[in-house]
């Protein structure tokens, strides 16, 4: 019984046992394998109300079993909208806040290297406003696969919002986070991007931000580095745009505690 039960995939299973007597029923009920013990001496009416109790109680149950794997369904379904994003299908920033938090405490403990890229479409306004706003959602999509195609499978891949993207590389040595980020720059360059005129119509500009362990002191240095992966992205777009800015992380000066005054 225990094997028909587990395989029925966490399904209810409802048992019924049919006795000859009450009698048997009352001495088999404590340690029987039926969830229920019916007698067979009882009058119809009575037998009768008996199943339409145990029918009652075993459709509650399947009730229940419905509630419950709705309920795995749509936790799914909420982790899912909480952190990814609709239109490109890669994690959003509350799913970058989360995955940043983390690798951060990886440096930390495995004493690993870490890559922070943040990149965004140049002049992304005027693909809107010339090709219009589906194709503008088109470019986003097919840029996230650009940037997957471009990074390894334990690269984590973000849309910040608007056209701005982001990537975390772990294990990644600085100068290779720049020879990333130049990568993913010429790929998206020399892409023709479906429904644009050509190649070379969409570009990026990106920052690129090398993390070492040494560097990392703080449980918050996440807002920190994310500030400063910000403002090489920045500093890419006031050179020019279409380029890679990237340096070291360098943490802000620690605060010193305000002295007491007695």
């Amino acid at each position: 019984m225990e094997e028909l039960r587990e395989g029925n995939k966490g399904a209810p299973l409802p048992i019924v046992a049919f006795v000859d007597s009450a009698m048997v029923a009352m001495s088999e009920l404590p340690h029987s394998w039926a969830d229920a013990v019916i007698p067979l001496d009882m009058s119809g009416d009575v037998l009768k109300g008996h199943l339409e109790r145990l029918f009652d109680i075993f459709l509650t149950q399947k009730d229940l079993a419905t509630v419950f794997l709705a309920h795995s369904v749509s936790q799914s379904q909420f982790r899912k909208a909480a952190y990814i994003d609709p239109l490109t299908g890669v994690m959003n920033f509350a799913g970058f806040q989360d995955a940043a938090a983390l690798e951060l405490s990886r440096v930390k403990r495995v004493s690993q290297p870490l890559g922070m890229i943040m990149l965004d479409i140049d002049h992304f306004k005027k693909i809107n406003d010339t090709f219009g706003h589906p194709q503008g959602n088109a470019v986003l999509k097919q840029l996230a696969l650009v940037i997957r195609a471009q990074t390894r499978d334990l690269d984590a891949h973000f849309r910040l919002g608007g056209e701005e993207f982001g990537i975390l590389l772990p294990h990644t040595k600085f100068e290779d986070l720049a020879v990333v980020a130049e990568r993913v720059r010429e790929a998206v360059e020399s892409v023709h991007f479906t429904g644009m005129p050509a190649a070379g119509a969409v570009k990026v500009s990106l920052g690129a931000l090398g993390v070492e362990p040494q560097k990392s002191r703080r449980p918050d240095d996440w807002n920190a580095m994310f500030a400063a992966a910000d403002e090489l992205l920045y500093l890419a777009k006031e050179q020019g745009r279409n380029r890679v800015v990237s340096r070291l992380y360098e943490p802000p000066p620690e605060t010193p505690p305000a002295e007491s005054q007695a």
